[in-house]
């Protein structure tokens, strides 16, 4: 007798069942409507479940990510309630573990990937969460790509322990937290082949290397922290947890090097039933008269012998591994090798000198008792090596020198992650943000990323969409090619060659049927659709193209350069349009014009809108090119990408380098109201379909900013890359450097090789990076906390003592000294006799930006905000403070002390370098800046103090004699620009440059 087959809904045949449970049954089934494969997940329901299992379900419909499989259909049916997805034709995530662990990167891979998904899902208002998925939920493609399925976030938890269940769940509603304890709980048994035990029947998940060994630290790292039992010792969101994901793969699973077999073996706190008494560590000896202390970390006794002299010579053979470890450290949230530092009572951050990043979150009694525990890699510290004494500074034979520094020229460059044009989608659901080298699609109501796009050389220059939204089209710097993406595979459906510079504007007609695009080449093309076929190549401009719109019934072109003319062109012919003209105005050397920048058509088509480097918007009737109206406001350029009419036409708006997006009445040309929110220049603006909302960008700050049009309040906002550099850290062996953006973001670049991390630090940081010797550093994190890194041991912890929010850290050349400046005007130091900094004595600055040491770690320099710029000179052997100094009433920008000696250097916006003895603080000389060069935003002297290079805002490198003052040369580069740093080998001098690049110059090879 035949088995009758299973329907669901009428439409829906089942094939087979893949799971069933109490909370459900995940079938697969076939679609009879269009014959296509689906998965249907079928959930338990009744009258008082039915309506909000429905609202839920079309939340998460809702949800787009390309890691997420999209909720197709959902309804009721009966006592059931019905989920379908495509059906993503692979295996799941148990029958992936069944054939064998994952290589640990490519898992690492497929975990970022969930957590964006994750993420995606997190970001809606309410958050919806996964609660408890299962295997089942995640699936592997054939083509090697992972998919999360929809269902987790609509089904419920039920009641049986399961390992994927966070304990906090047993009384609890899901949370962000508990979805990452729950991804981490799958990935260990991907990686091990078996579930970690269940946490509400468990103290706590296995040591991952434990049970598979094949796994790096650094991944046990990243995963172990998201099994943390505990709420508040694990990653709190996706993003968090994506990041330290992001950073482990970024190391490509390297070896550590001096980091044994066993080193890096997580082992898990003991119950609350084994605490006894902690061993004291030995006592360390008293500090001089006045000193104040800072953690020292031991070194391991299997490292080689160290001689510490200038910091360069202090992080052995691998330190370039080691730094990333470190910096991995911190995107895992200060998560040690162990996880005995999660340990609310462990007693390693006292017996290493550390404070817990959660001491304050436990009881008093806490610091009284540990738990007792198997230290990991050797017993730890009973007392606290030395810091190294000093030797002679030894420069590399590649060093700039007095002799030699006119000869050196930009032999790297280093680009910042930088945020570019901003694009709605037709349908306003999507922004794609053009970031460095690639595309960004963002969801429009959350700003979470949901796809990447690569492909382009350069950096991303332009975008635009398609009026159907089945194109993106995309340009670059450094790249003469045109991107054109299909948006529904995303792949790249035809690449258009033919510009000889590269791409800086783009439209589409509106009918589809050609592609506008505007070069540094001087010339507009024009592409048709159909064939890709060039069908002109617009002439007459001299100078690159700066902004292109198609009209909106795709007649007419416009075009504007830097010969500050507006050209019009009939799209079908490629003839310049008879009787259109318009120059924007001469500059005051009577010859040349102001730049154009955005062109944009009113929706009308009547209206021309065009922007000008003299911060003017002019109006143009779009027959004649006849000026209507000019718009005055903005103080400085109005950017290429930064003109967007409403969707009626009665308003514009305009962005530009003052920082402002201003809106205008364009009836009467009238000022209708200024956005200011961002803090320095604005690049691009992009108006949604319907109005409503306004994306911004700024690719200094690094910052994306999305308003409602109706109150001009921010809706959304999202750090995106670095903004510019504004600090530039070498490591002590001149290999790495750490960069340290306006929005907080820090980059690791290894210099060999180019690869890079970027990790969150604090955003009201003004210098929130230090190295220390011996493999150790300070980094300012996202929360204003200090913390300590000991890269050789991948250990971490923070320093306590500063009483208010950290703006400012610097260590002493022999890293036996740490301080730290505040928004309070407090100066904390710490040495190396135990984790309590003491503050010294008070001053009248009100916050501390920029700190600097003296070579010998006697004298502390403590610069104050732009509102009170003077110096505050500290003996920090006698804990006094010494005096106050000023040279100006210009905000101060560099501070640095001159190498072997006690002579502290200053800079400030008056342009004048101030050389003072730091001994009775008089001015022993100073320097000027060229009146051409406006004023120097850095100073660095050279590893033996012979040389003060200087980074001037009209773009110049100057370098003088220290010891005279005398220029020895200077090397002008293309922008203005920011930090300076000499390598402590002295062979390279990095700088900071306002397109957010960093150029590194030394001696030609």
């Amino acid at each position: 007798m035949a088995i009758p087959e299973e329907m669901i809904g009428d439409r829906f045949r089942v094939i087979y069942a893949i799971t069933e449970s109490p909370t459900g049954r995940l079938v697969r089934g076939r679609d009879l409507r269009d014959d296509r494969l689906v998965l249907v997940a079928l959930l338990p329901i009744d009258s008082t479940t039915q309506a909000d299992t429905a609202r839920l379900a079309g939340e998460v419909a809702a949800v787009r990510h390309a890691s997420l499989v999209p909720l197709r259909e959902h309804f009721a049916d009966g006592a059931q309630y019905v989920l379908v997805c495509d059906d993503p034709a692979g295996r799941d995530l148990a029958q992936r573990a069944e054939r064998g662990a994952p290589d640990a990167a490519e898992a690492i891979g497929w975990l970022i990937d969930v957590l964006g998904a994750a993420a995606a899902l997190h970001a809606h208002r309410p958050a919806l969460t996964l609660g408890a998925p299962e295997p089942a939920d995640i699936w592997f493609t054939a083509d090697g790509a992972v998919r999360l399925l929809p269902f987790a976030a609509v089904r419920s938890l039920g009641s049986a322990p399961a390992p994927w269940l966070a304990p906090e769940l047993a009384e609890g509603e899901p949370t962000e937290a508990s979805d990452i304890y729950a991804l981490s709980a799958l990935w260990f048994l991907l990686l091990t082949g078996q579930a970690p035990p269940a946490a509400n029947l468990a103290g706590g998940p296995p040591a991952l290397r434990g049970v598979a060994p094949h796994v790096s630290p650094l991944v046990e790292q990243a995963l172990m922290r998201g099994l943390q039992p505990r709420v508040v010792n694990r990653y709190q969101s996706a993003r968090e947890m994506r990041v330290a994901c992001e950073t482990v793969r970024t190391l490509g699973e390297r070896s550590l090097g001096f980091v044994g077999p066993d080193a890096a073996a997580v082992a898990p706190p003991e119950p609350a039933a084994t605490v006894a008494p902690a061993t004291p560590p030995a006592a360390a000896p008293p500090p001089q008269a006045g000193a104040v202390a800072v953690p020292a970390v031991e070194v391991p006794a299997a490292a080689p012998a160290q001689t510490v002299g200038r910091p360069r010579a202090s992080i052995p053979t691998g330190c370039l591994v080691a730094l990333a470890v470190g910096l991995v450290i911190i995107a895992l949230g200060l998560c040690l090798v162990t996880a005995l530092l999660l340990a609310p009572q462990s007693p390693l951050p006292r017996l290493l000198g550390y404070t817990s990043p959660f001491a304050a979150l436990q009881p008093t009694a806490a610091a009284t008792a540990a738990p007792t525990v198997a230290a990991p890699t050797s017993a730890p510290a009973t007392s606290v090596p030395a810091a190294p004494t000093p030797t002679g500074i030894a420069l590399g034979a590649d060093a700039i020198t007095l002799t030699n520094a006119a000869t050196i020229t930009q032999t790297a460059a280093i680009d910042g992650s930088l945020v570019g044009p901003t694009a709605f989608s037709p349908d306003g659901a999507t922004i794609a943000i053009g970031i460095s080298g690639e595309v960004r699609l963002f969801d429009s109501a959350t700003l979470s990323e949901t796809v990447r796009l690569s492909g382009h050389r350069g950096r991303v220059t332009s975008l635009a969409w398609s009026r159907d939204g089945t194109r993106l089209v995309t340009g670059a710097s450094d790249d003469g090619r045109i991107l054109v993406w299909r948006t529904a595979d995303r792949t790249v459906e035809q690449t258009l060659v033919g510009h000889e510079g590269w791409i800086r504007s783009l439209d589409i007609a509106p009918d589809g049927s050609f592609i506008v695009s505007g070069s540094t080449d001087g010339t507009v093309r024009v592409w048709n659709t159909s064939d890709w076929s060039v069908r002109h190549v617009l002439t007459g401009h001299t100078g690159y193209i700066g902004g292109v719109a198609v009209s909106p019934d795709s007649r007419l072109i416009a075009s504007g350069g830097r010969d500050g003319a507006i050209r019009l062109w009939d799209a079908t012919t490629g003839a310049a349009v008879a009787g259109f003209a318009f120059q924007t105005a001469l500059t005051p050397d009577g010859v040349t014009r102001y730049w154009t920048t955005g062109v944009r058509f009113s929706p009308d088509g009547r209206t021309i809108a065009v922007g000008s480097t003299d911060g003017t918007v002019s109006l143009l009737d779009a027959a004649s090119g006849a000026t209507r109206q000019t718009l005055r406001g903005h103080t400085n350029w109005v950017v290429i990408r930064g003109l967007e009419f409403t969707p009626d036409g009665a308003t514009l708006y305009s962005a530009g380098l003052d920082g402002t997006i201003r809106r205008w009445a364009v009836a009467d040309g009238s000022a209708a109201g200024v956005l200011e929110q961002h803090q320095m220049g604005v690049f691009s603006i992009a108006l949604a379909p319907d109005g409503q909302r306004l994306v911004s960008a700024s690719d200094q700050e690094g910052r994306v900013l999305l308003w409602s049009t109706a109150d001009d309040s921010i809706v959304g906002s999202a750090l995106v890359g670095q903004g510019l550099i504004t600090g530039i850290v070498f490591s002590p062996d001149s290999r790495a450097v750490v960069l340290t953006g306006y929005n907080g973001v820090l980059q690791l670049r290894i210099l060999a090789d180019g690869s890079n991390s970027l990790l969150p630090g604090s955003p009201v940081a003004s210098q929130p990076f230090a190295f220390l010797p011996n493999g150790r550093f300070i980094a300012l994190d996202e929360q204003g906390r200090v913390a300590v890194i000991d890269i050789a041991n991948q250990q971490s912890g923070l320093l306590s003592g500063a009483p208010g929010t950290p703006l400012s850290v610097a260590a002493s050349p022999t890293g036996a000294l740490v301080a730290v400046g505040d928004s309070g005007g407090a100066v904390t130091v710490w040495n190396q006799t135990g984790p309590q900094g003491q503050t010294l004595p008070a001053n009248d600055l009100g916050a501390v930006t920029l700190l600097a040491f003296s070579g010998d770690g006697r004298y502390l320099a403590a610069v104050g905000p732009a509102a009170n710029p003077r110096i505050a000179l500290y003996d920090v052997t006698t804990s006094q403070l010494l005096r106050t100094l000023q040279g100006g009433d210009a905000a101060i920008t560099a501070v640095a002390f001159q190498p072997g000696s006690a002579v502290l250097a200053t800079t400030s916006f008056d342009g004048v370098v101030r050389f003072w003895n730091a001994g009775d603080g008089v001015i022993a000389r100073t320097i000027a800046a060229p009146a051409a060069e406006g004023w120097f935003a850095g100073i660095a002297f050279s590893p033996d103090g012979s040389l003060l290079a200087a980074s001037s805002a009209a773009g110049t490198v100057m370098v003088y004699d220290a010891g005279t003052g005398a220029l020895v040369a200077e090397h002008a580069l293309e922008f203005s620009l920011t930090a300076i740093s000499f390598s402590p080998d002295g062979s390279l001098l990095a700088v900071g440059s306002h397109d957010n690049s960093v150029r590194i110059l030394a001696q030609p090879r």
